[in-house]
């Protein structure tokens, strides 16, 4: 059988992403009977960790289908924007797009899963901001005015979503954690 190896390896790096995550979900917390009993409507403190690790795993499996169609897809492929530029004499103007960057995709999705088991330790406000700024980072954001502004602001509106609107108990963190975010949801106003 005809393969390609490279999409080959990334196909099976996507599914144990996948894996990861969905194994994750179901061991977030020891003792699940507890969280359910402090929801407050549908919402439990798990349902914004789980969301996230569901989307990870999601978005892995996509990318498992995707690098697996062209790791076994043996019809001759279309030419690259550079084979028809040299066919047309427009060197140096091509850029060929047909490869992802692997590095950021895997930054990307560690964060992600990094990210739900630190609420717990840093709480959901200080992680979230946290994982925001290193996720931006990671997608190419560099500018500090807007890296500030998008992480602080999402912040904020999450904080009032989940705090005020739905009335979540999210996590606060523990020591100087706690404190800070105890100190920051009553100057907010929303606690």
């Amino acid at each position: 059988m005809i393969y390609n190896r490279q999409h080959l390896i990334h196909a099976v790096f996507a599914e144990l992403v996948a894996l990861i995550a969905l194994v994750l979900g179901h061991t977030i917390v020891d003792d699940p009977q507890m969280v359910q009993n402090m929801a407050r409507g549908l919402a439990t403190p798990l349902t914004w960790p789980k969301l996230m690790l569901a989307g990870v795993g999601l978005c892995a499996l996509g990318w498992a289908i995707d690098e697996g169609w062209k790791a076994f897809n043996v019809l001759p492929r279309p030419p690259s924007a550079a084979e028809e530029a040299l066919e047309f004499g427009d060197v140096g103007f091509e850029k060929d797009v047909d490869e992802l960057p692997l590095l950021p995709i895997v930054l990307g999705l560690s964060l992600a899963m990094v990210y739900a088991f630190v609420i717990p330790l840093m709480g959901f406000t200080a992680a979230t901001v946290t994982f925001l700024l290193l996720w931006f980072l990671v997608g190419g954001i560099r500018k500090p005015v807007q890296l500030l502004s998008v992480t602080l602001i999402g912040t904020l509106v999450l904080l009032y979503v989940f705090v005020k609107l739905a009335l979540m108990p999210l996590d606060r963190g523990q020591g100087a954690f706690g404190d800070f975010t105890i100190a920051l949801f009553r100057l907010l106003g929303i606690y």
